[in-house]
């Protein structure tokens, strides 16, 4: 996945905390209940200026629904059911990072099969992609880091190669949701009013 480069020092590293922070919270979670079967796990993230507070900005991650168009995308494409959990929010609402995550059946899985947002670290049955987007912010020097990080594993070895193949398409479409969603809050974070903040819907 690409990564959106920021040349200056100190937003670098505070960036690069904010990422940091988000892998331990990951990984901590990843620990929780039944472990998946162990597949290199494929990485990325996306960091953009916010010009408005921490606080807003963090208001408007929380406030809006960033998973309701690759929803309505997946149902007018008939394709939800290849989707043991939709992509939804994971975690809280006052968690950070905010989480969202699905579980797609990659694999000839049986389609019935269905997951709640608490099963979705422990779920480990074979044939699926586990995504997960971790959305958190830190304040800059002007205005405020918001960062996506993006993580897809796998429950087998098989979908771990399924995902491989098809990752010129998937990592693109991956790419393109991160960018969309970080753009989404940017756009309505900066045109909140002076110490207007929002919160959970």
């Amino acid at each position: 996945m690409t990564t959106t480069t920021l040349h200056n020092p100190d937003t670098e590293a505070a960036a690069a905390r904010v990422r940091e922070r988000n892998d331990r919270i990951i990984q901590l979670g990843q620990q929780v209940g039944v472990s998946a079967p162990a597949c290199p796990a494929v990485e990325g993230s996306l960091t953009i200026v916010v010009e408005a507070t921490a606080e807003a900005t963090l208001g408007a991650v929380r406030h809006l629904d960033l998973t309701s168009r690759v929803n309505r995308a997946l149902r007018a494409l008939d394709a939800d059911d290849r989707f043991p959990l939709a992509p939804t929010r994971l975690d809280s609402p006052r968690a950070r990072p905010l989480r969202i995550g699905c579980i797609w059946r990659i694999g000839g899985a049986h389609p019935g099969r269905r997951a709640d947002a608490s099963e979705f670290d422990s779920f480990a049955d074979p044939g699926h992609v586990k995504v997960c987007w971790a959305i958190d912010v830190a304040p800059a020097e002007q205005g405020t880091l918001l960062s996506i990080t993006t993580r897809f594993t796998t429950t087998d070895k098989a979908a771990n190669g399924r995902l491989l193949d098809a990752w010129a398409l998937v990592g693109a479409l991956s790419d393109a949701l991160s960018a969309r969603a970080a753009h989404t809050v940017k756009a309505y974070a900066e045109d909140l009013d002076d110490g207007e903040v929002v919160g959970w819907p």
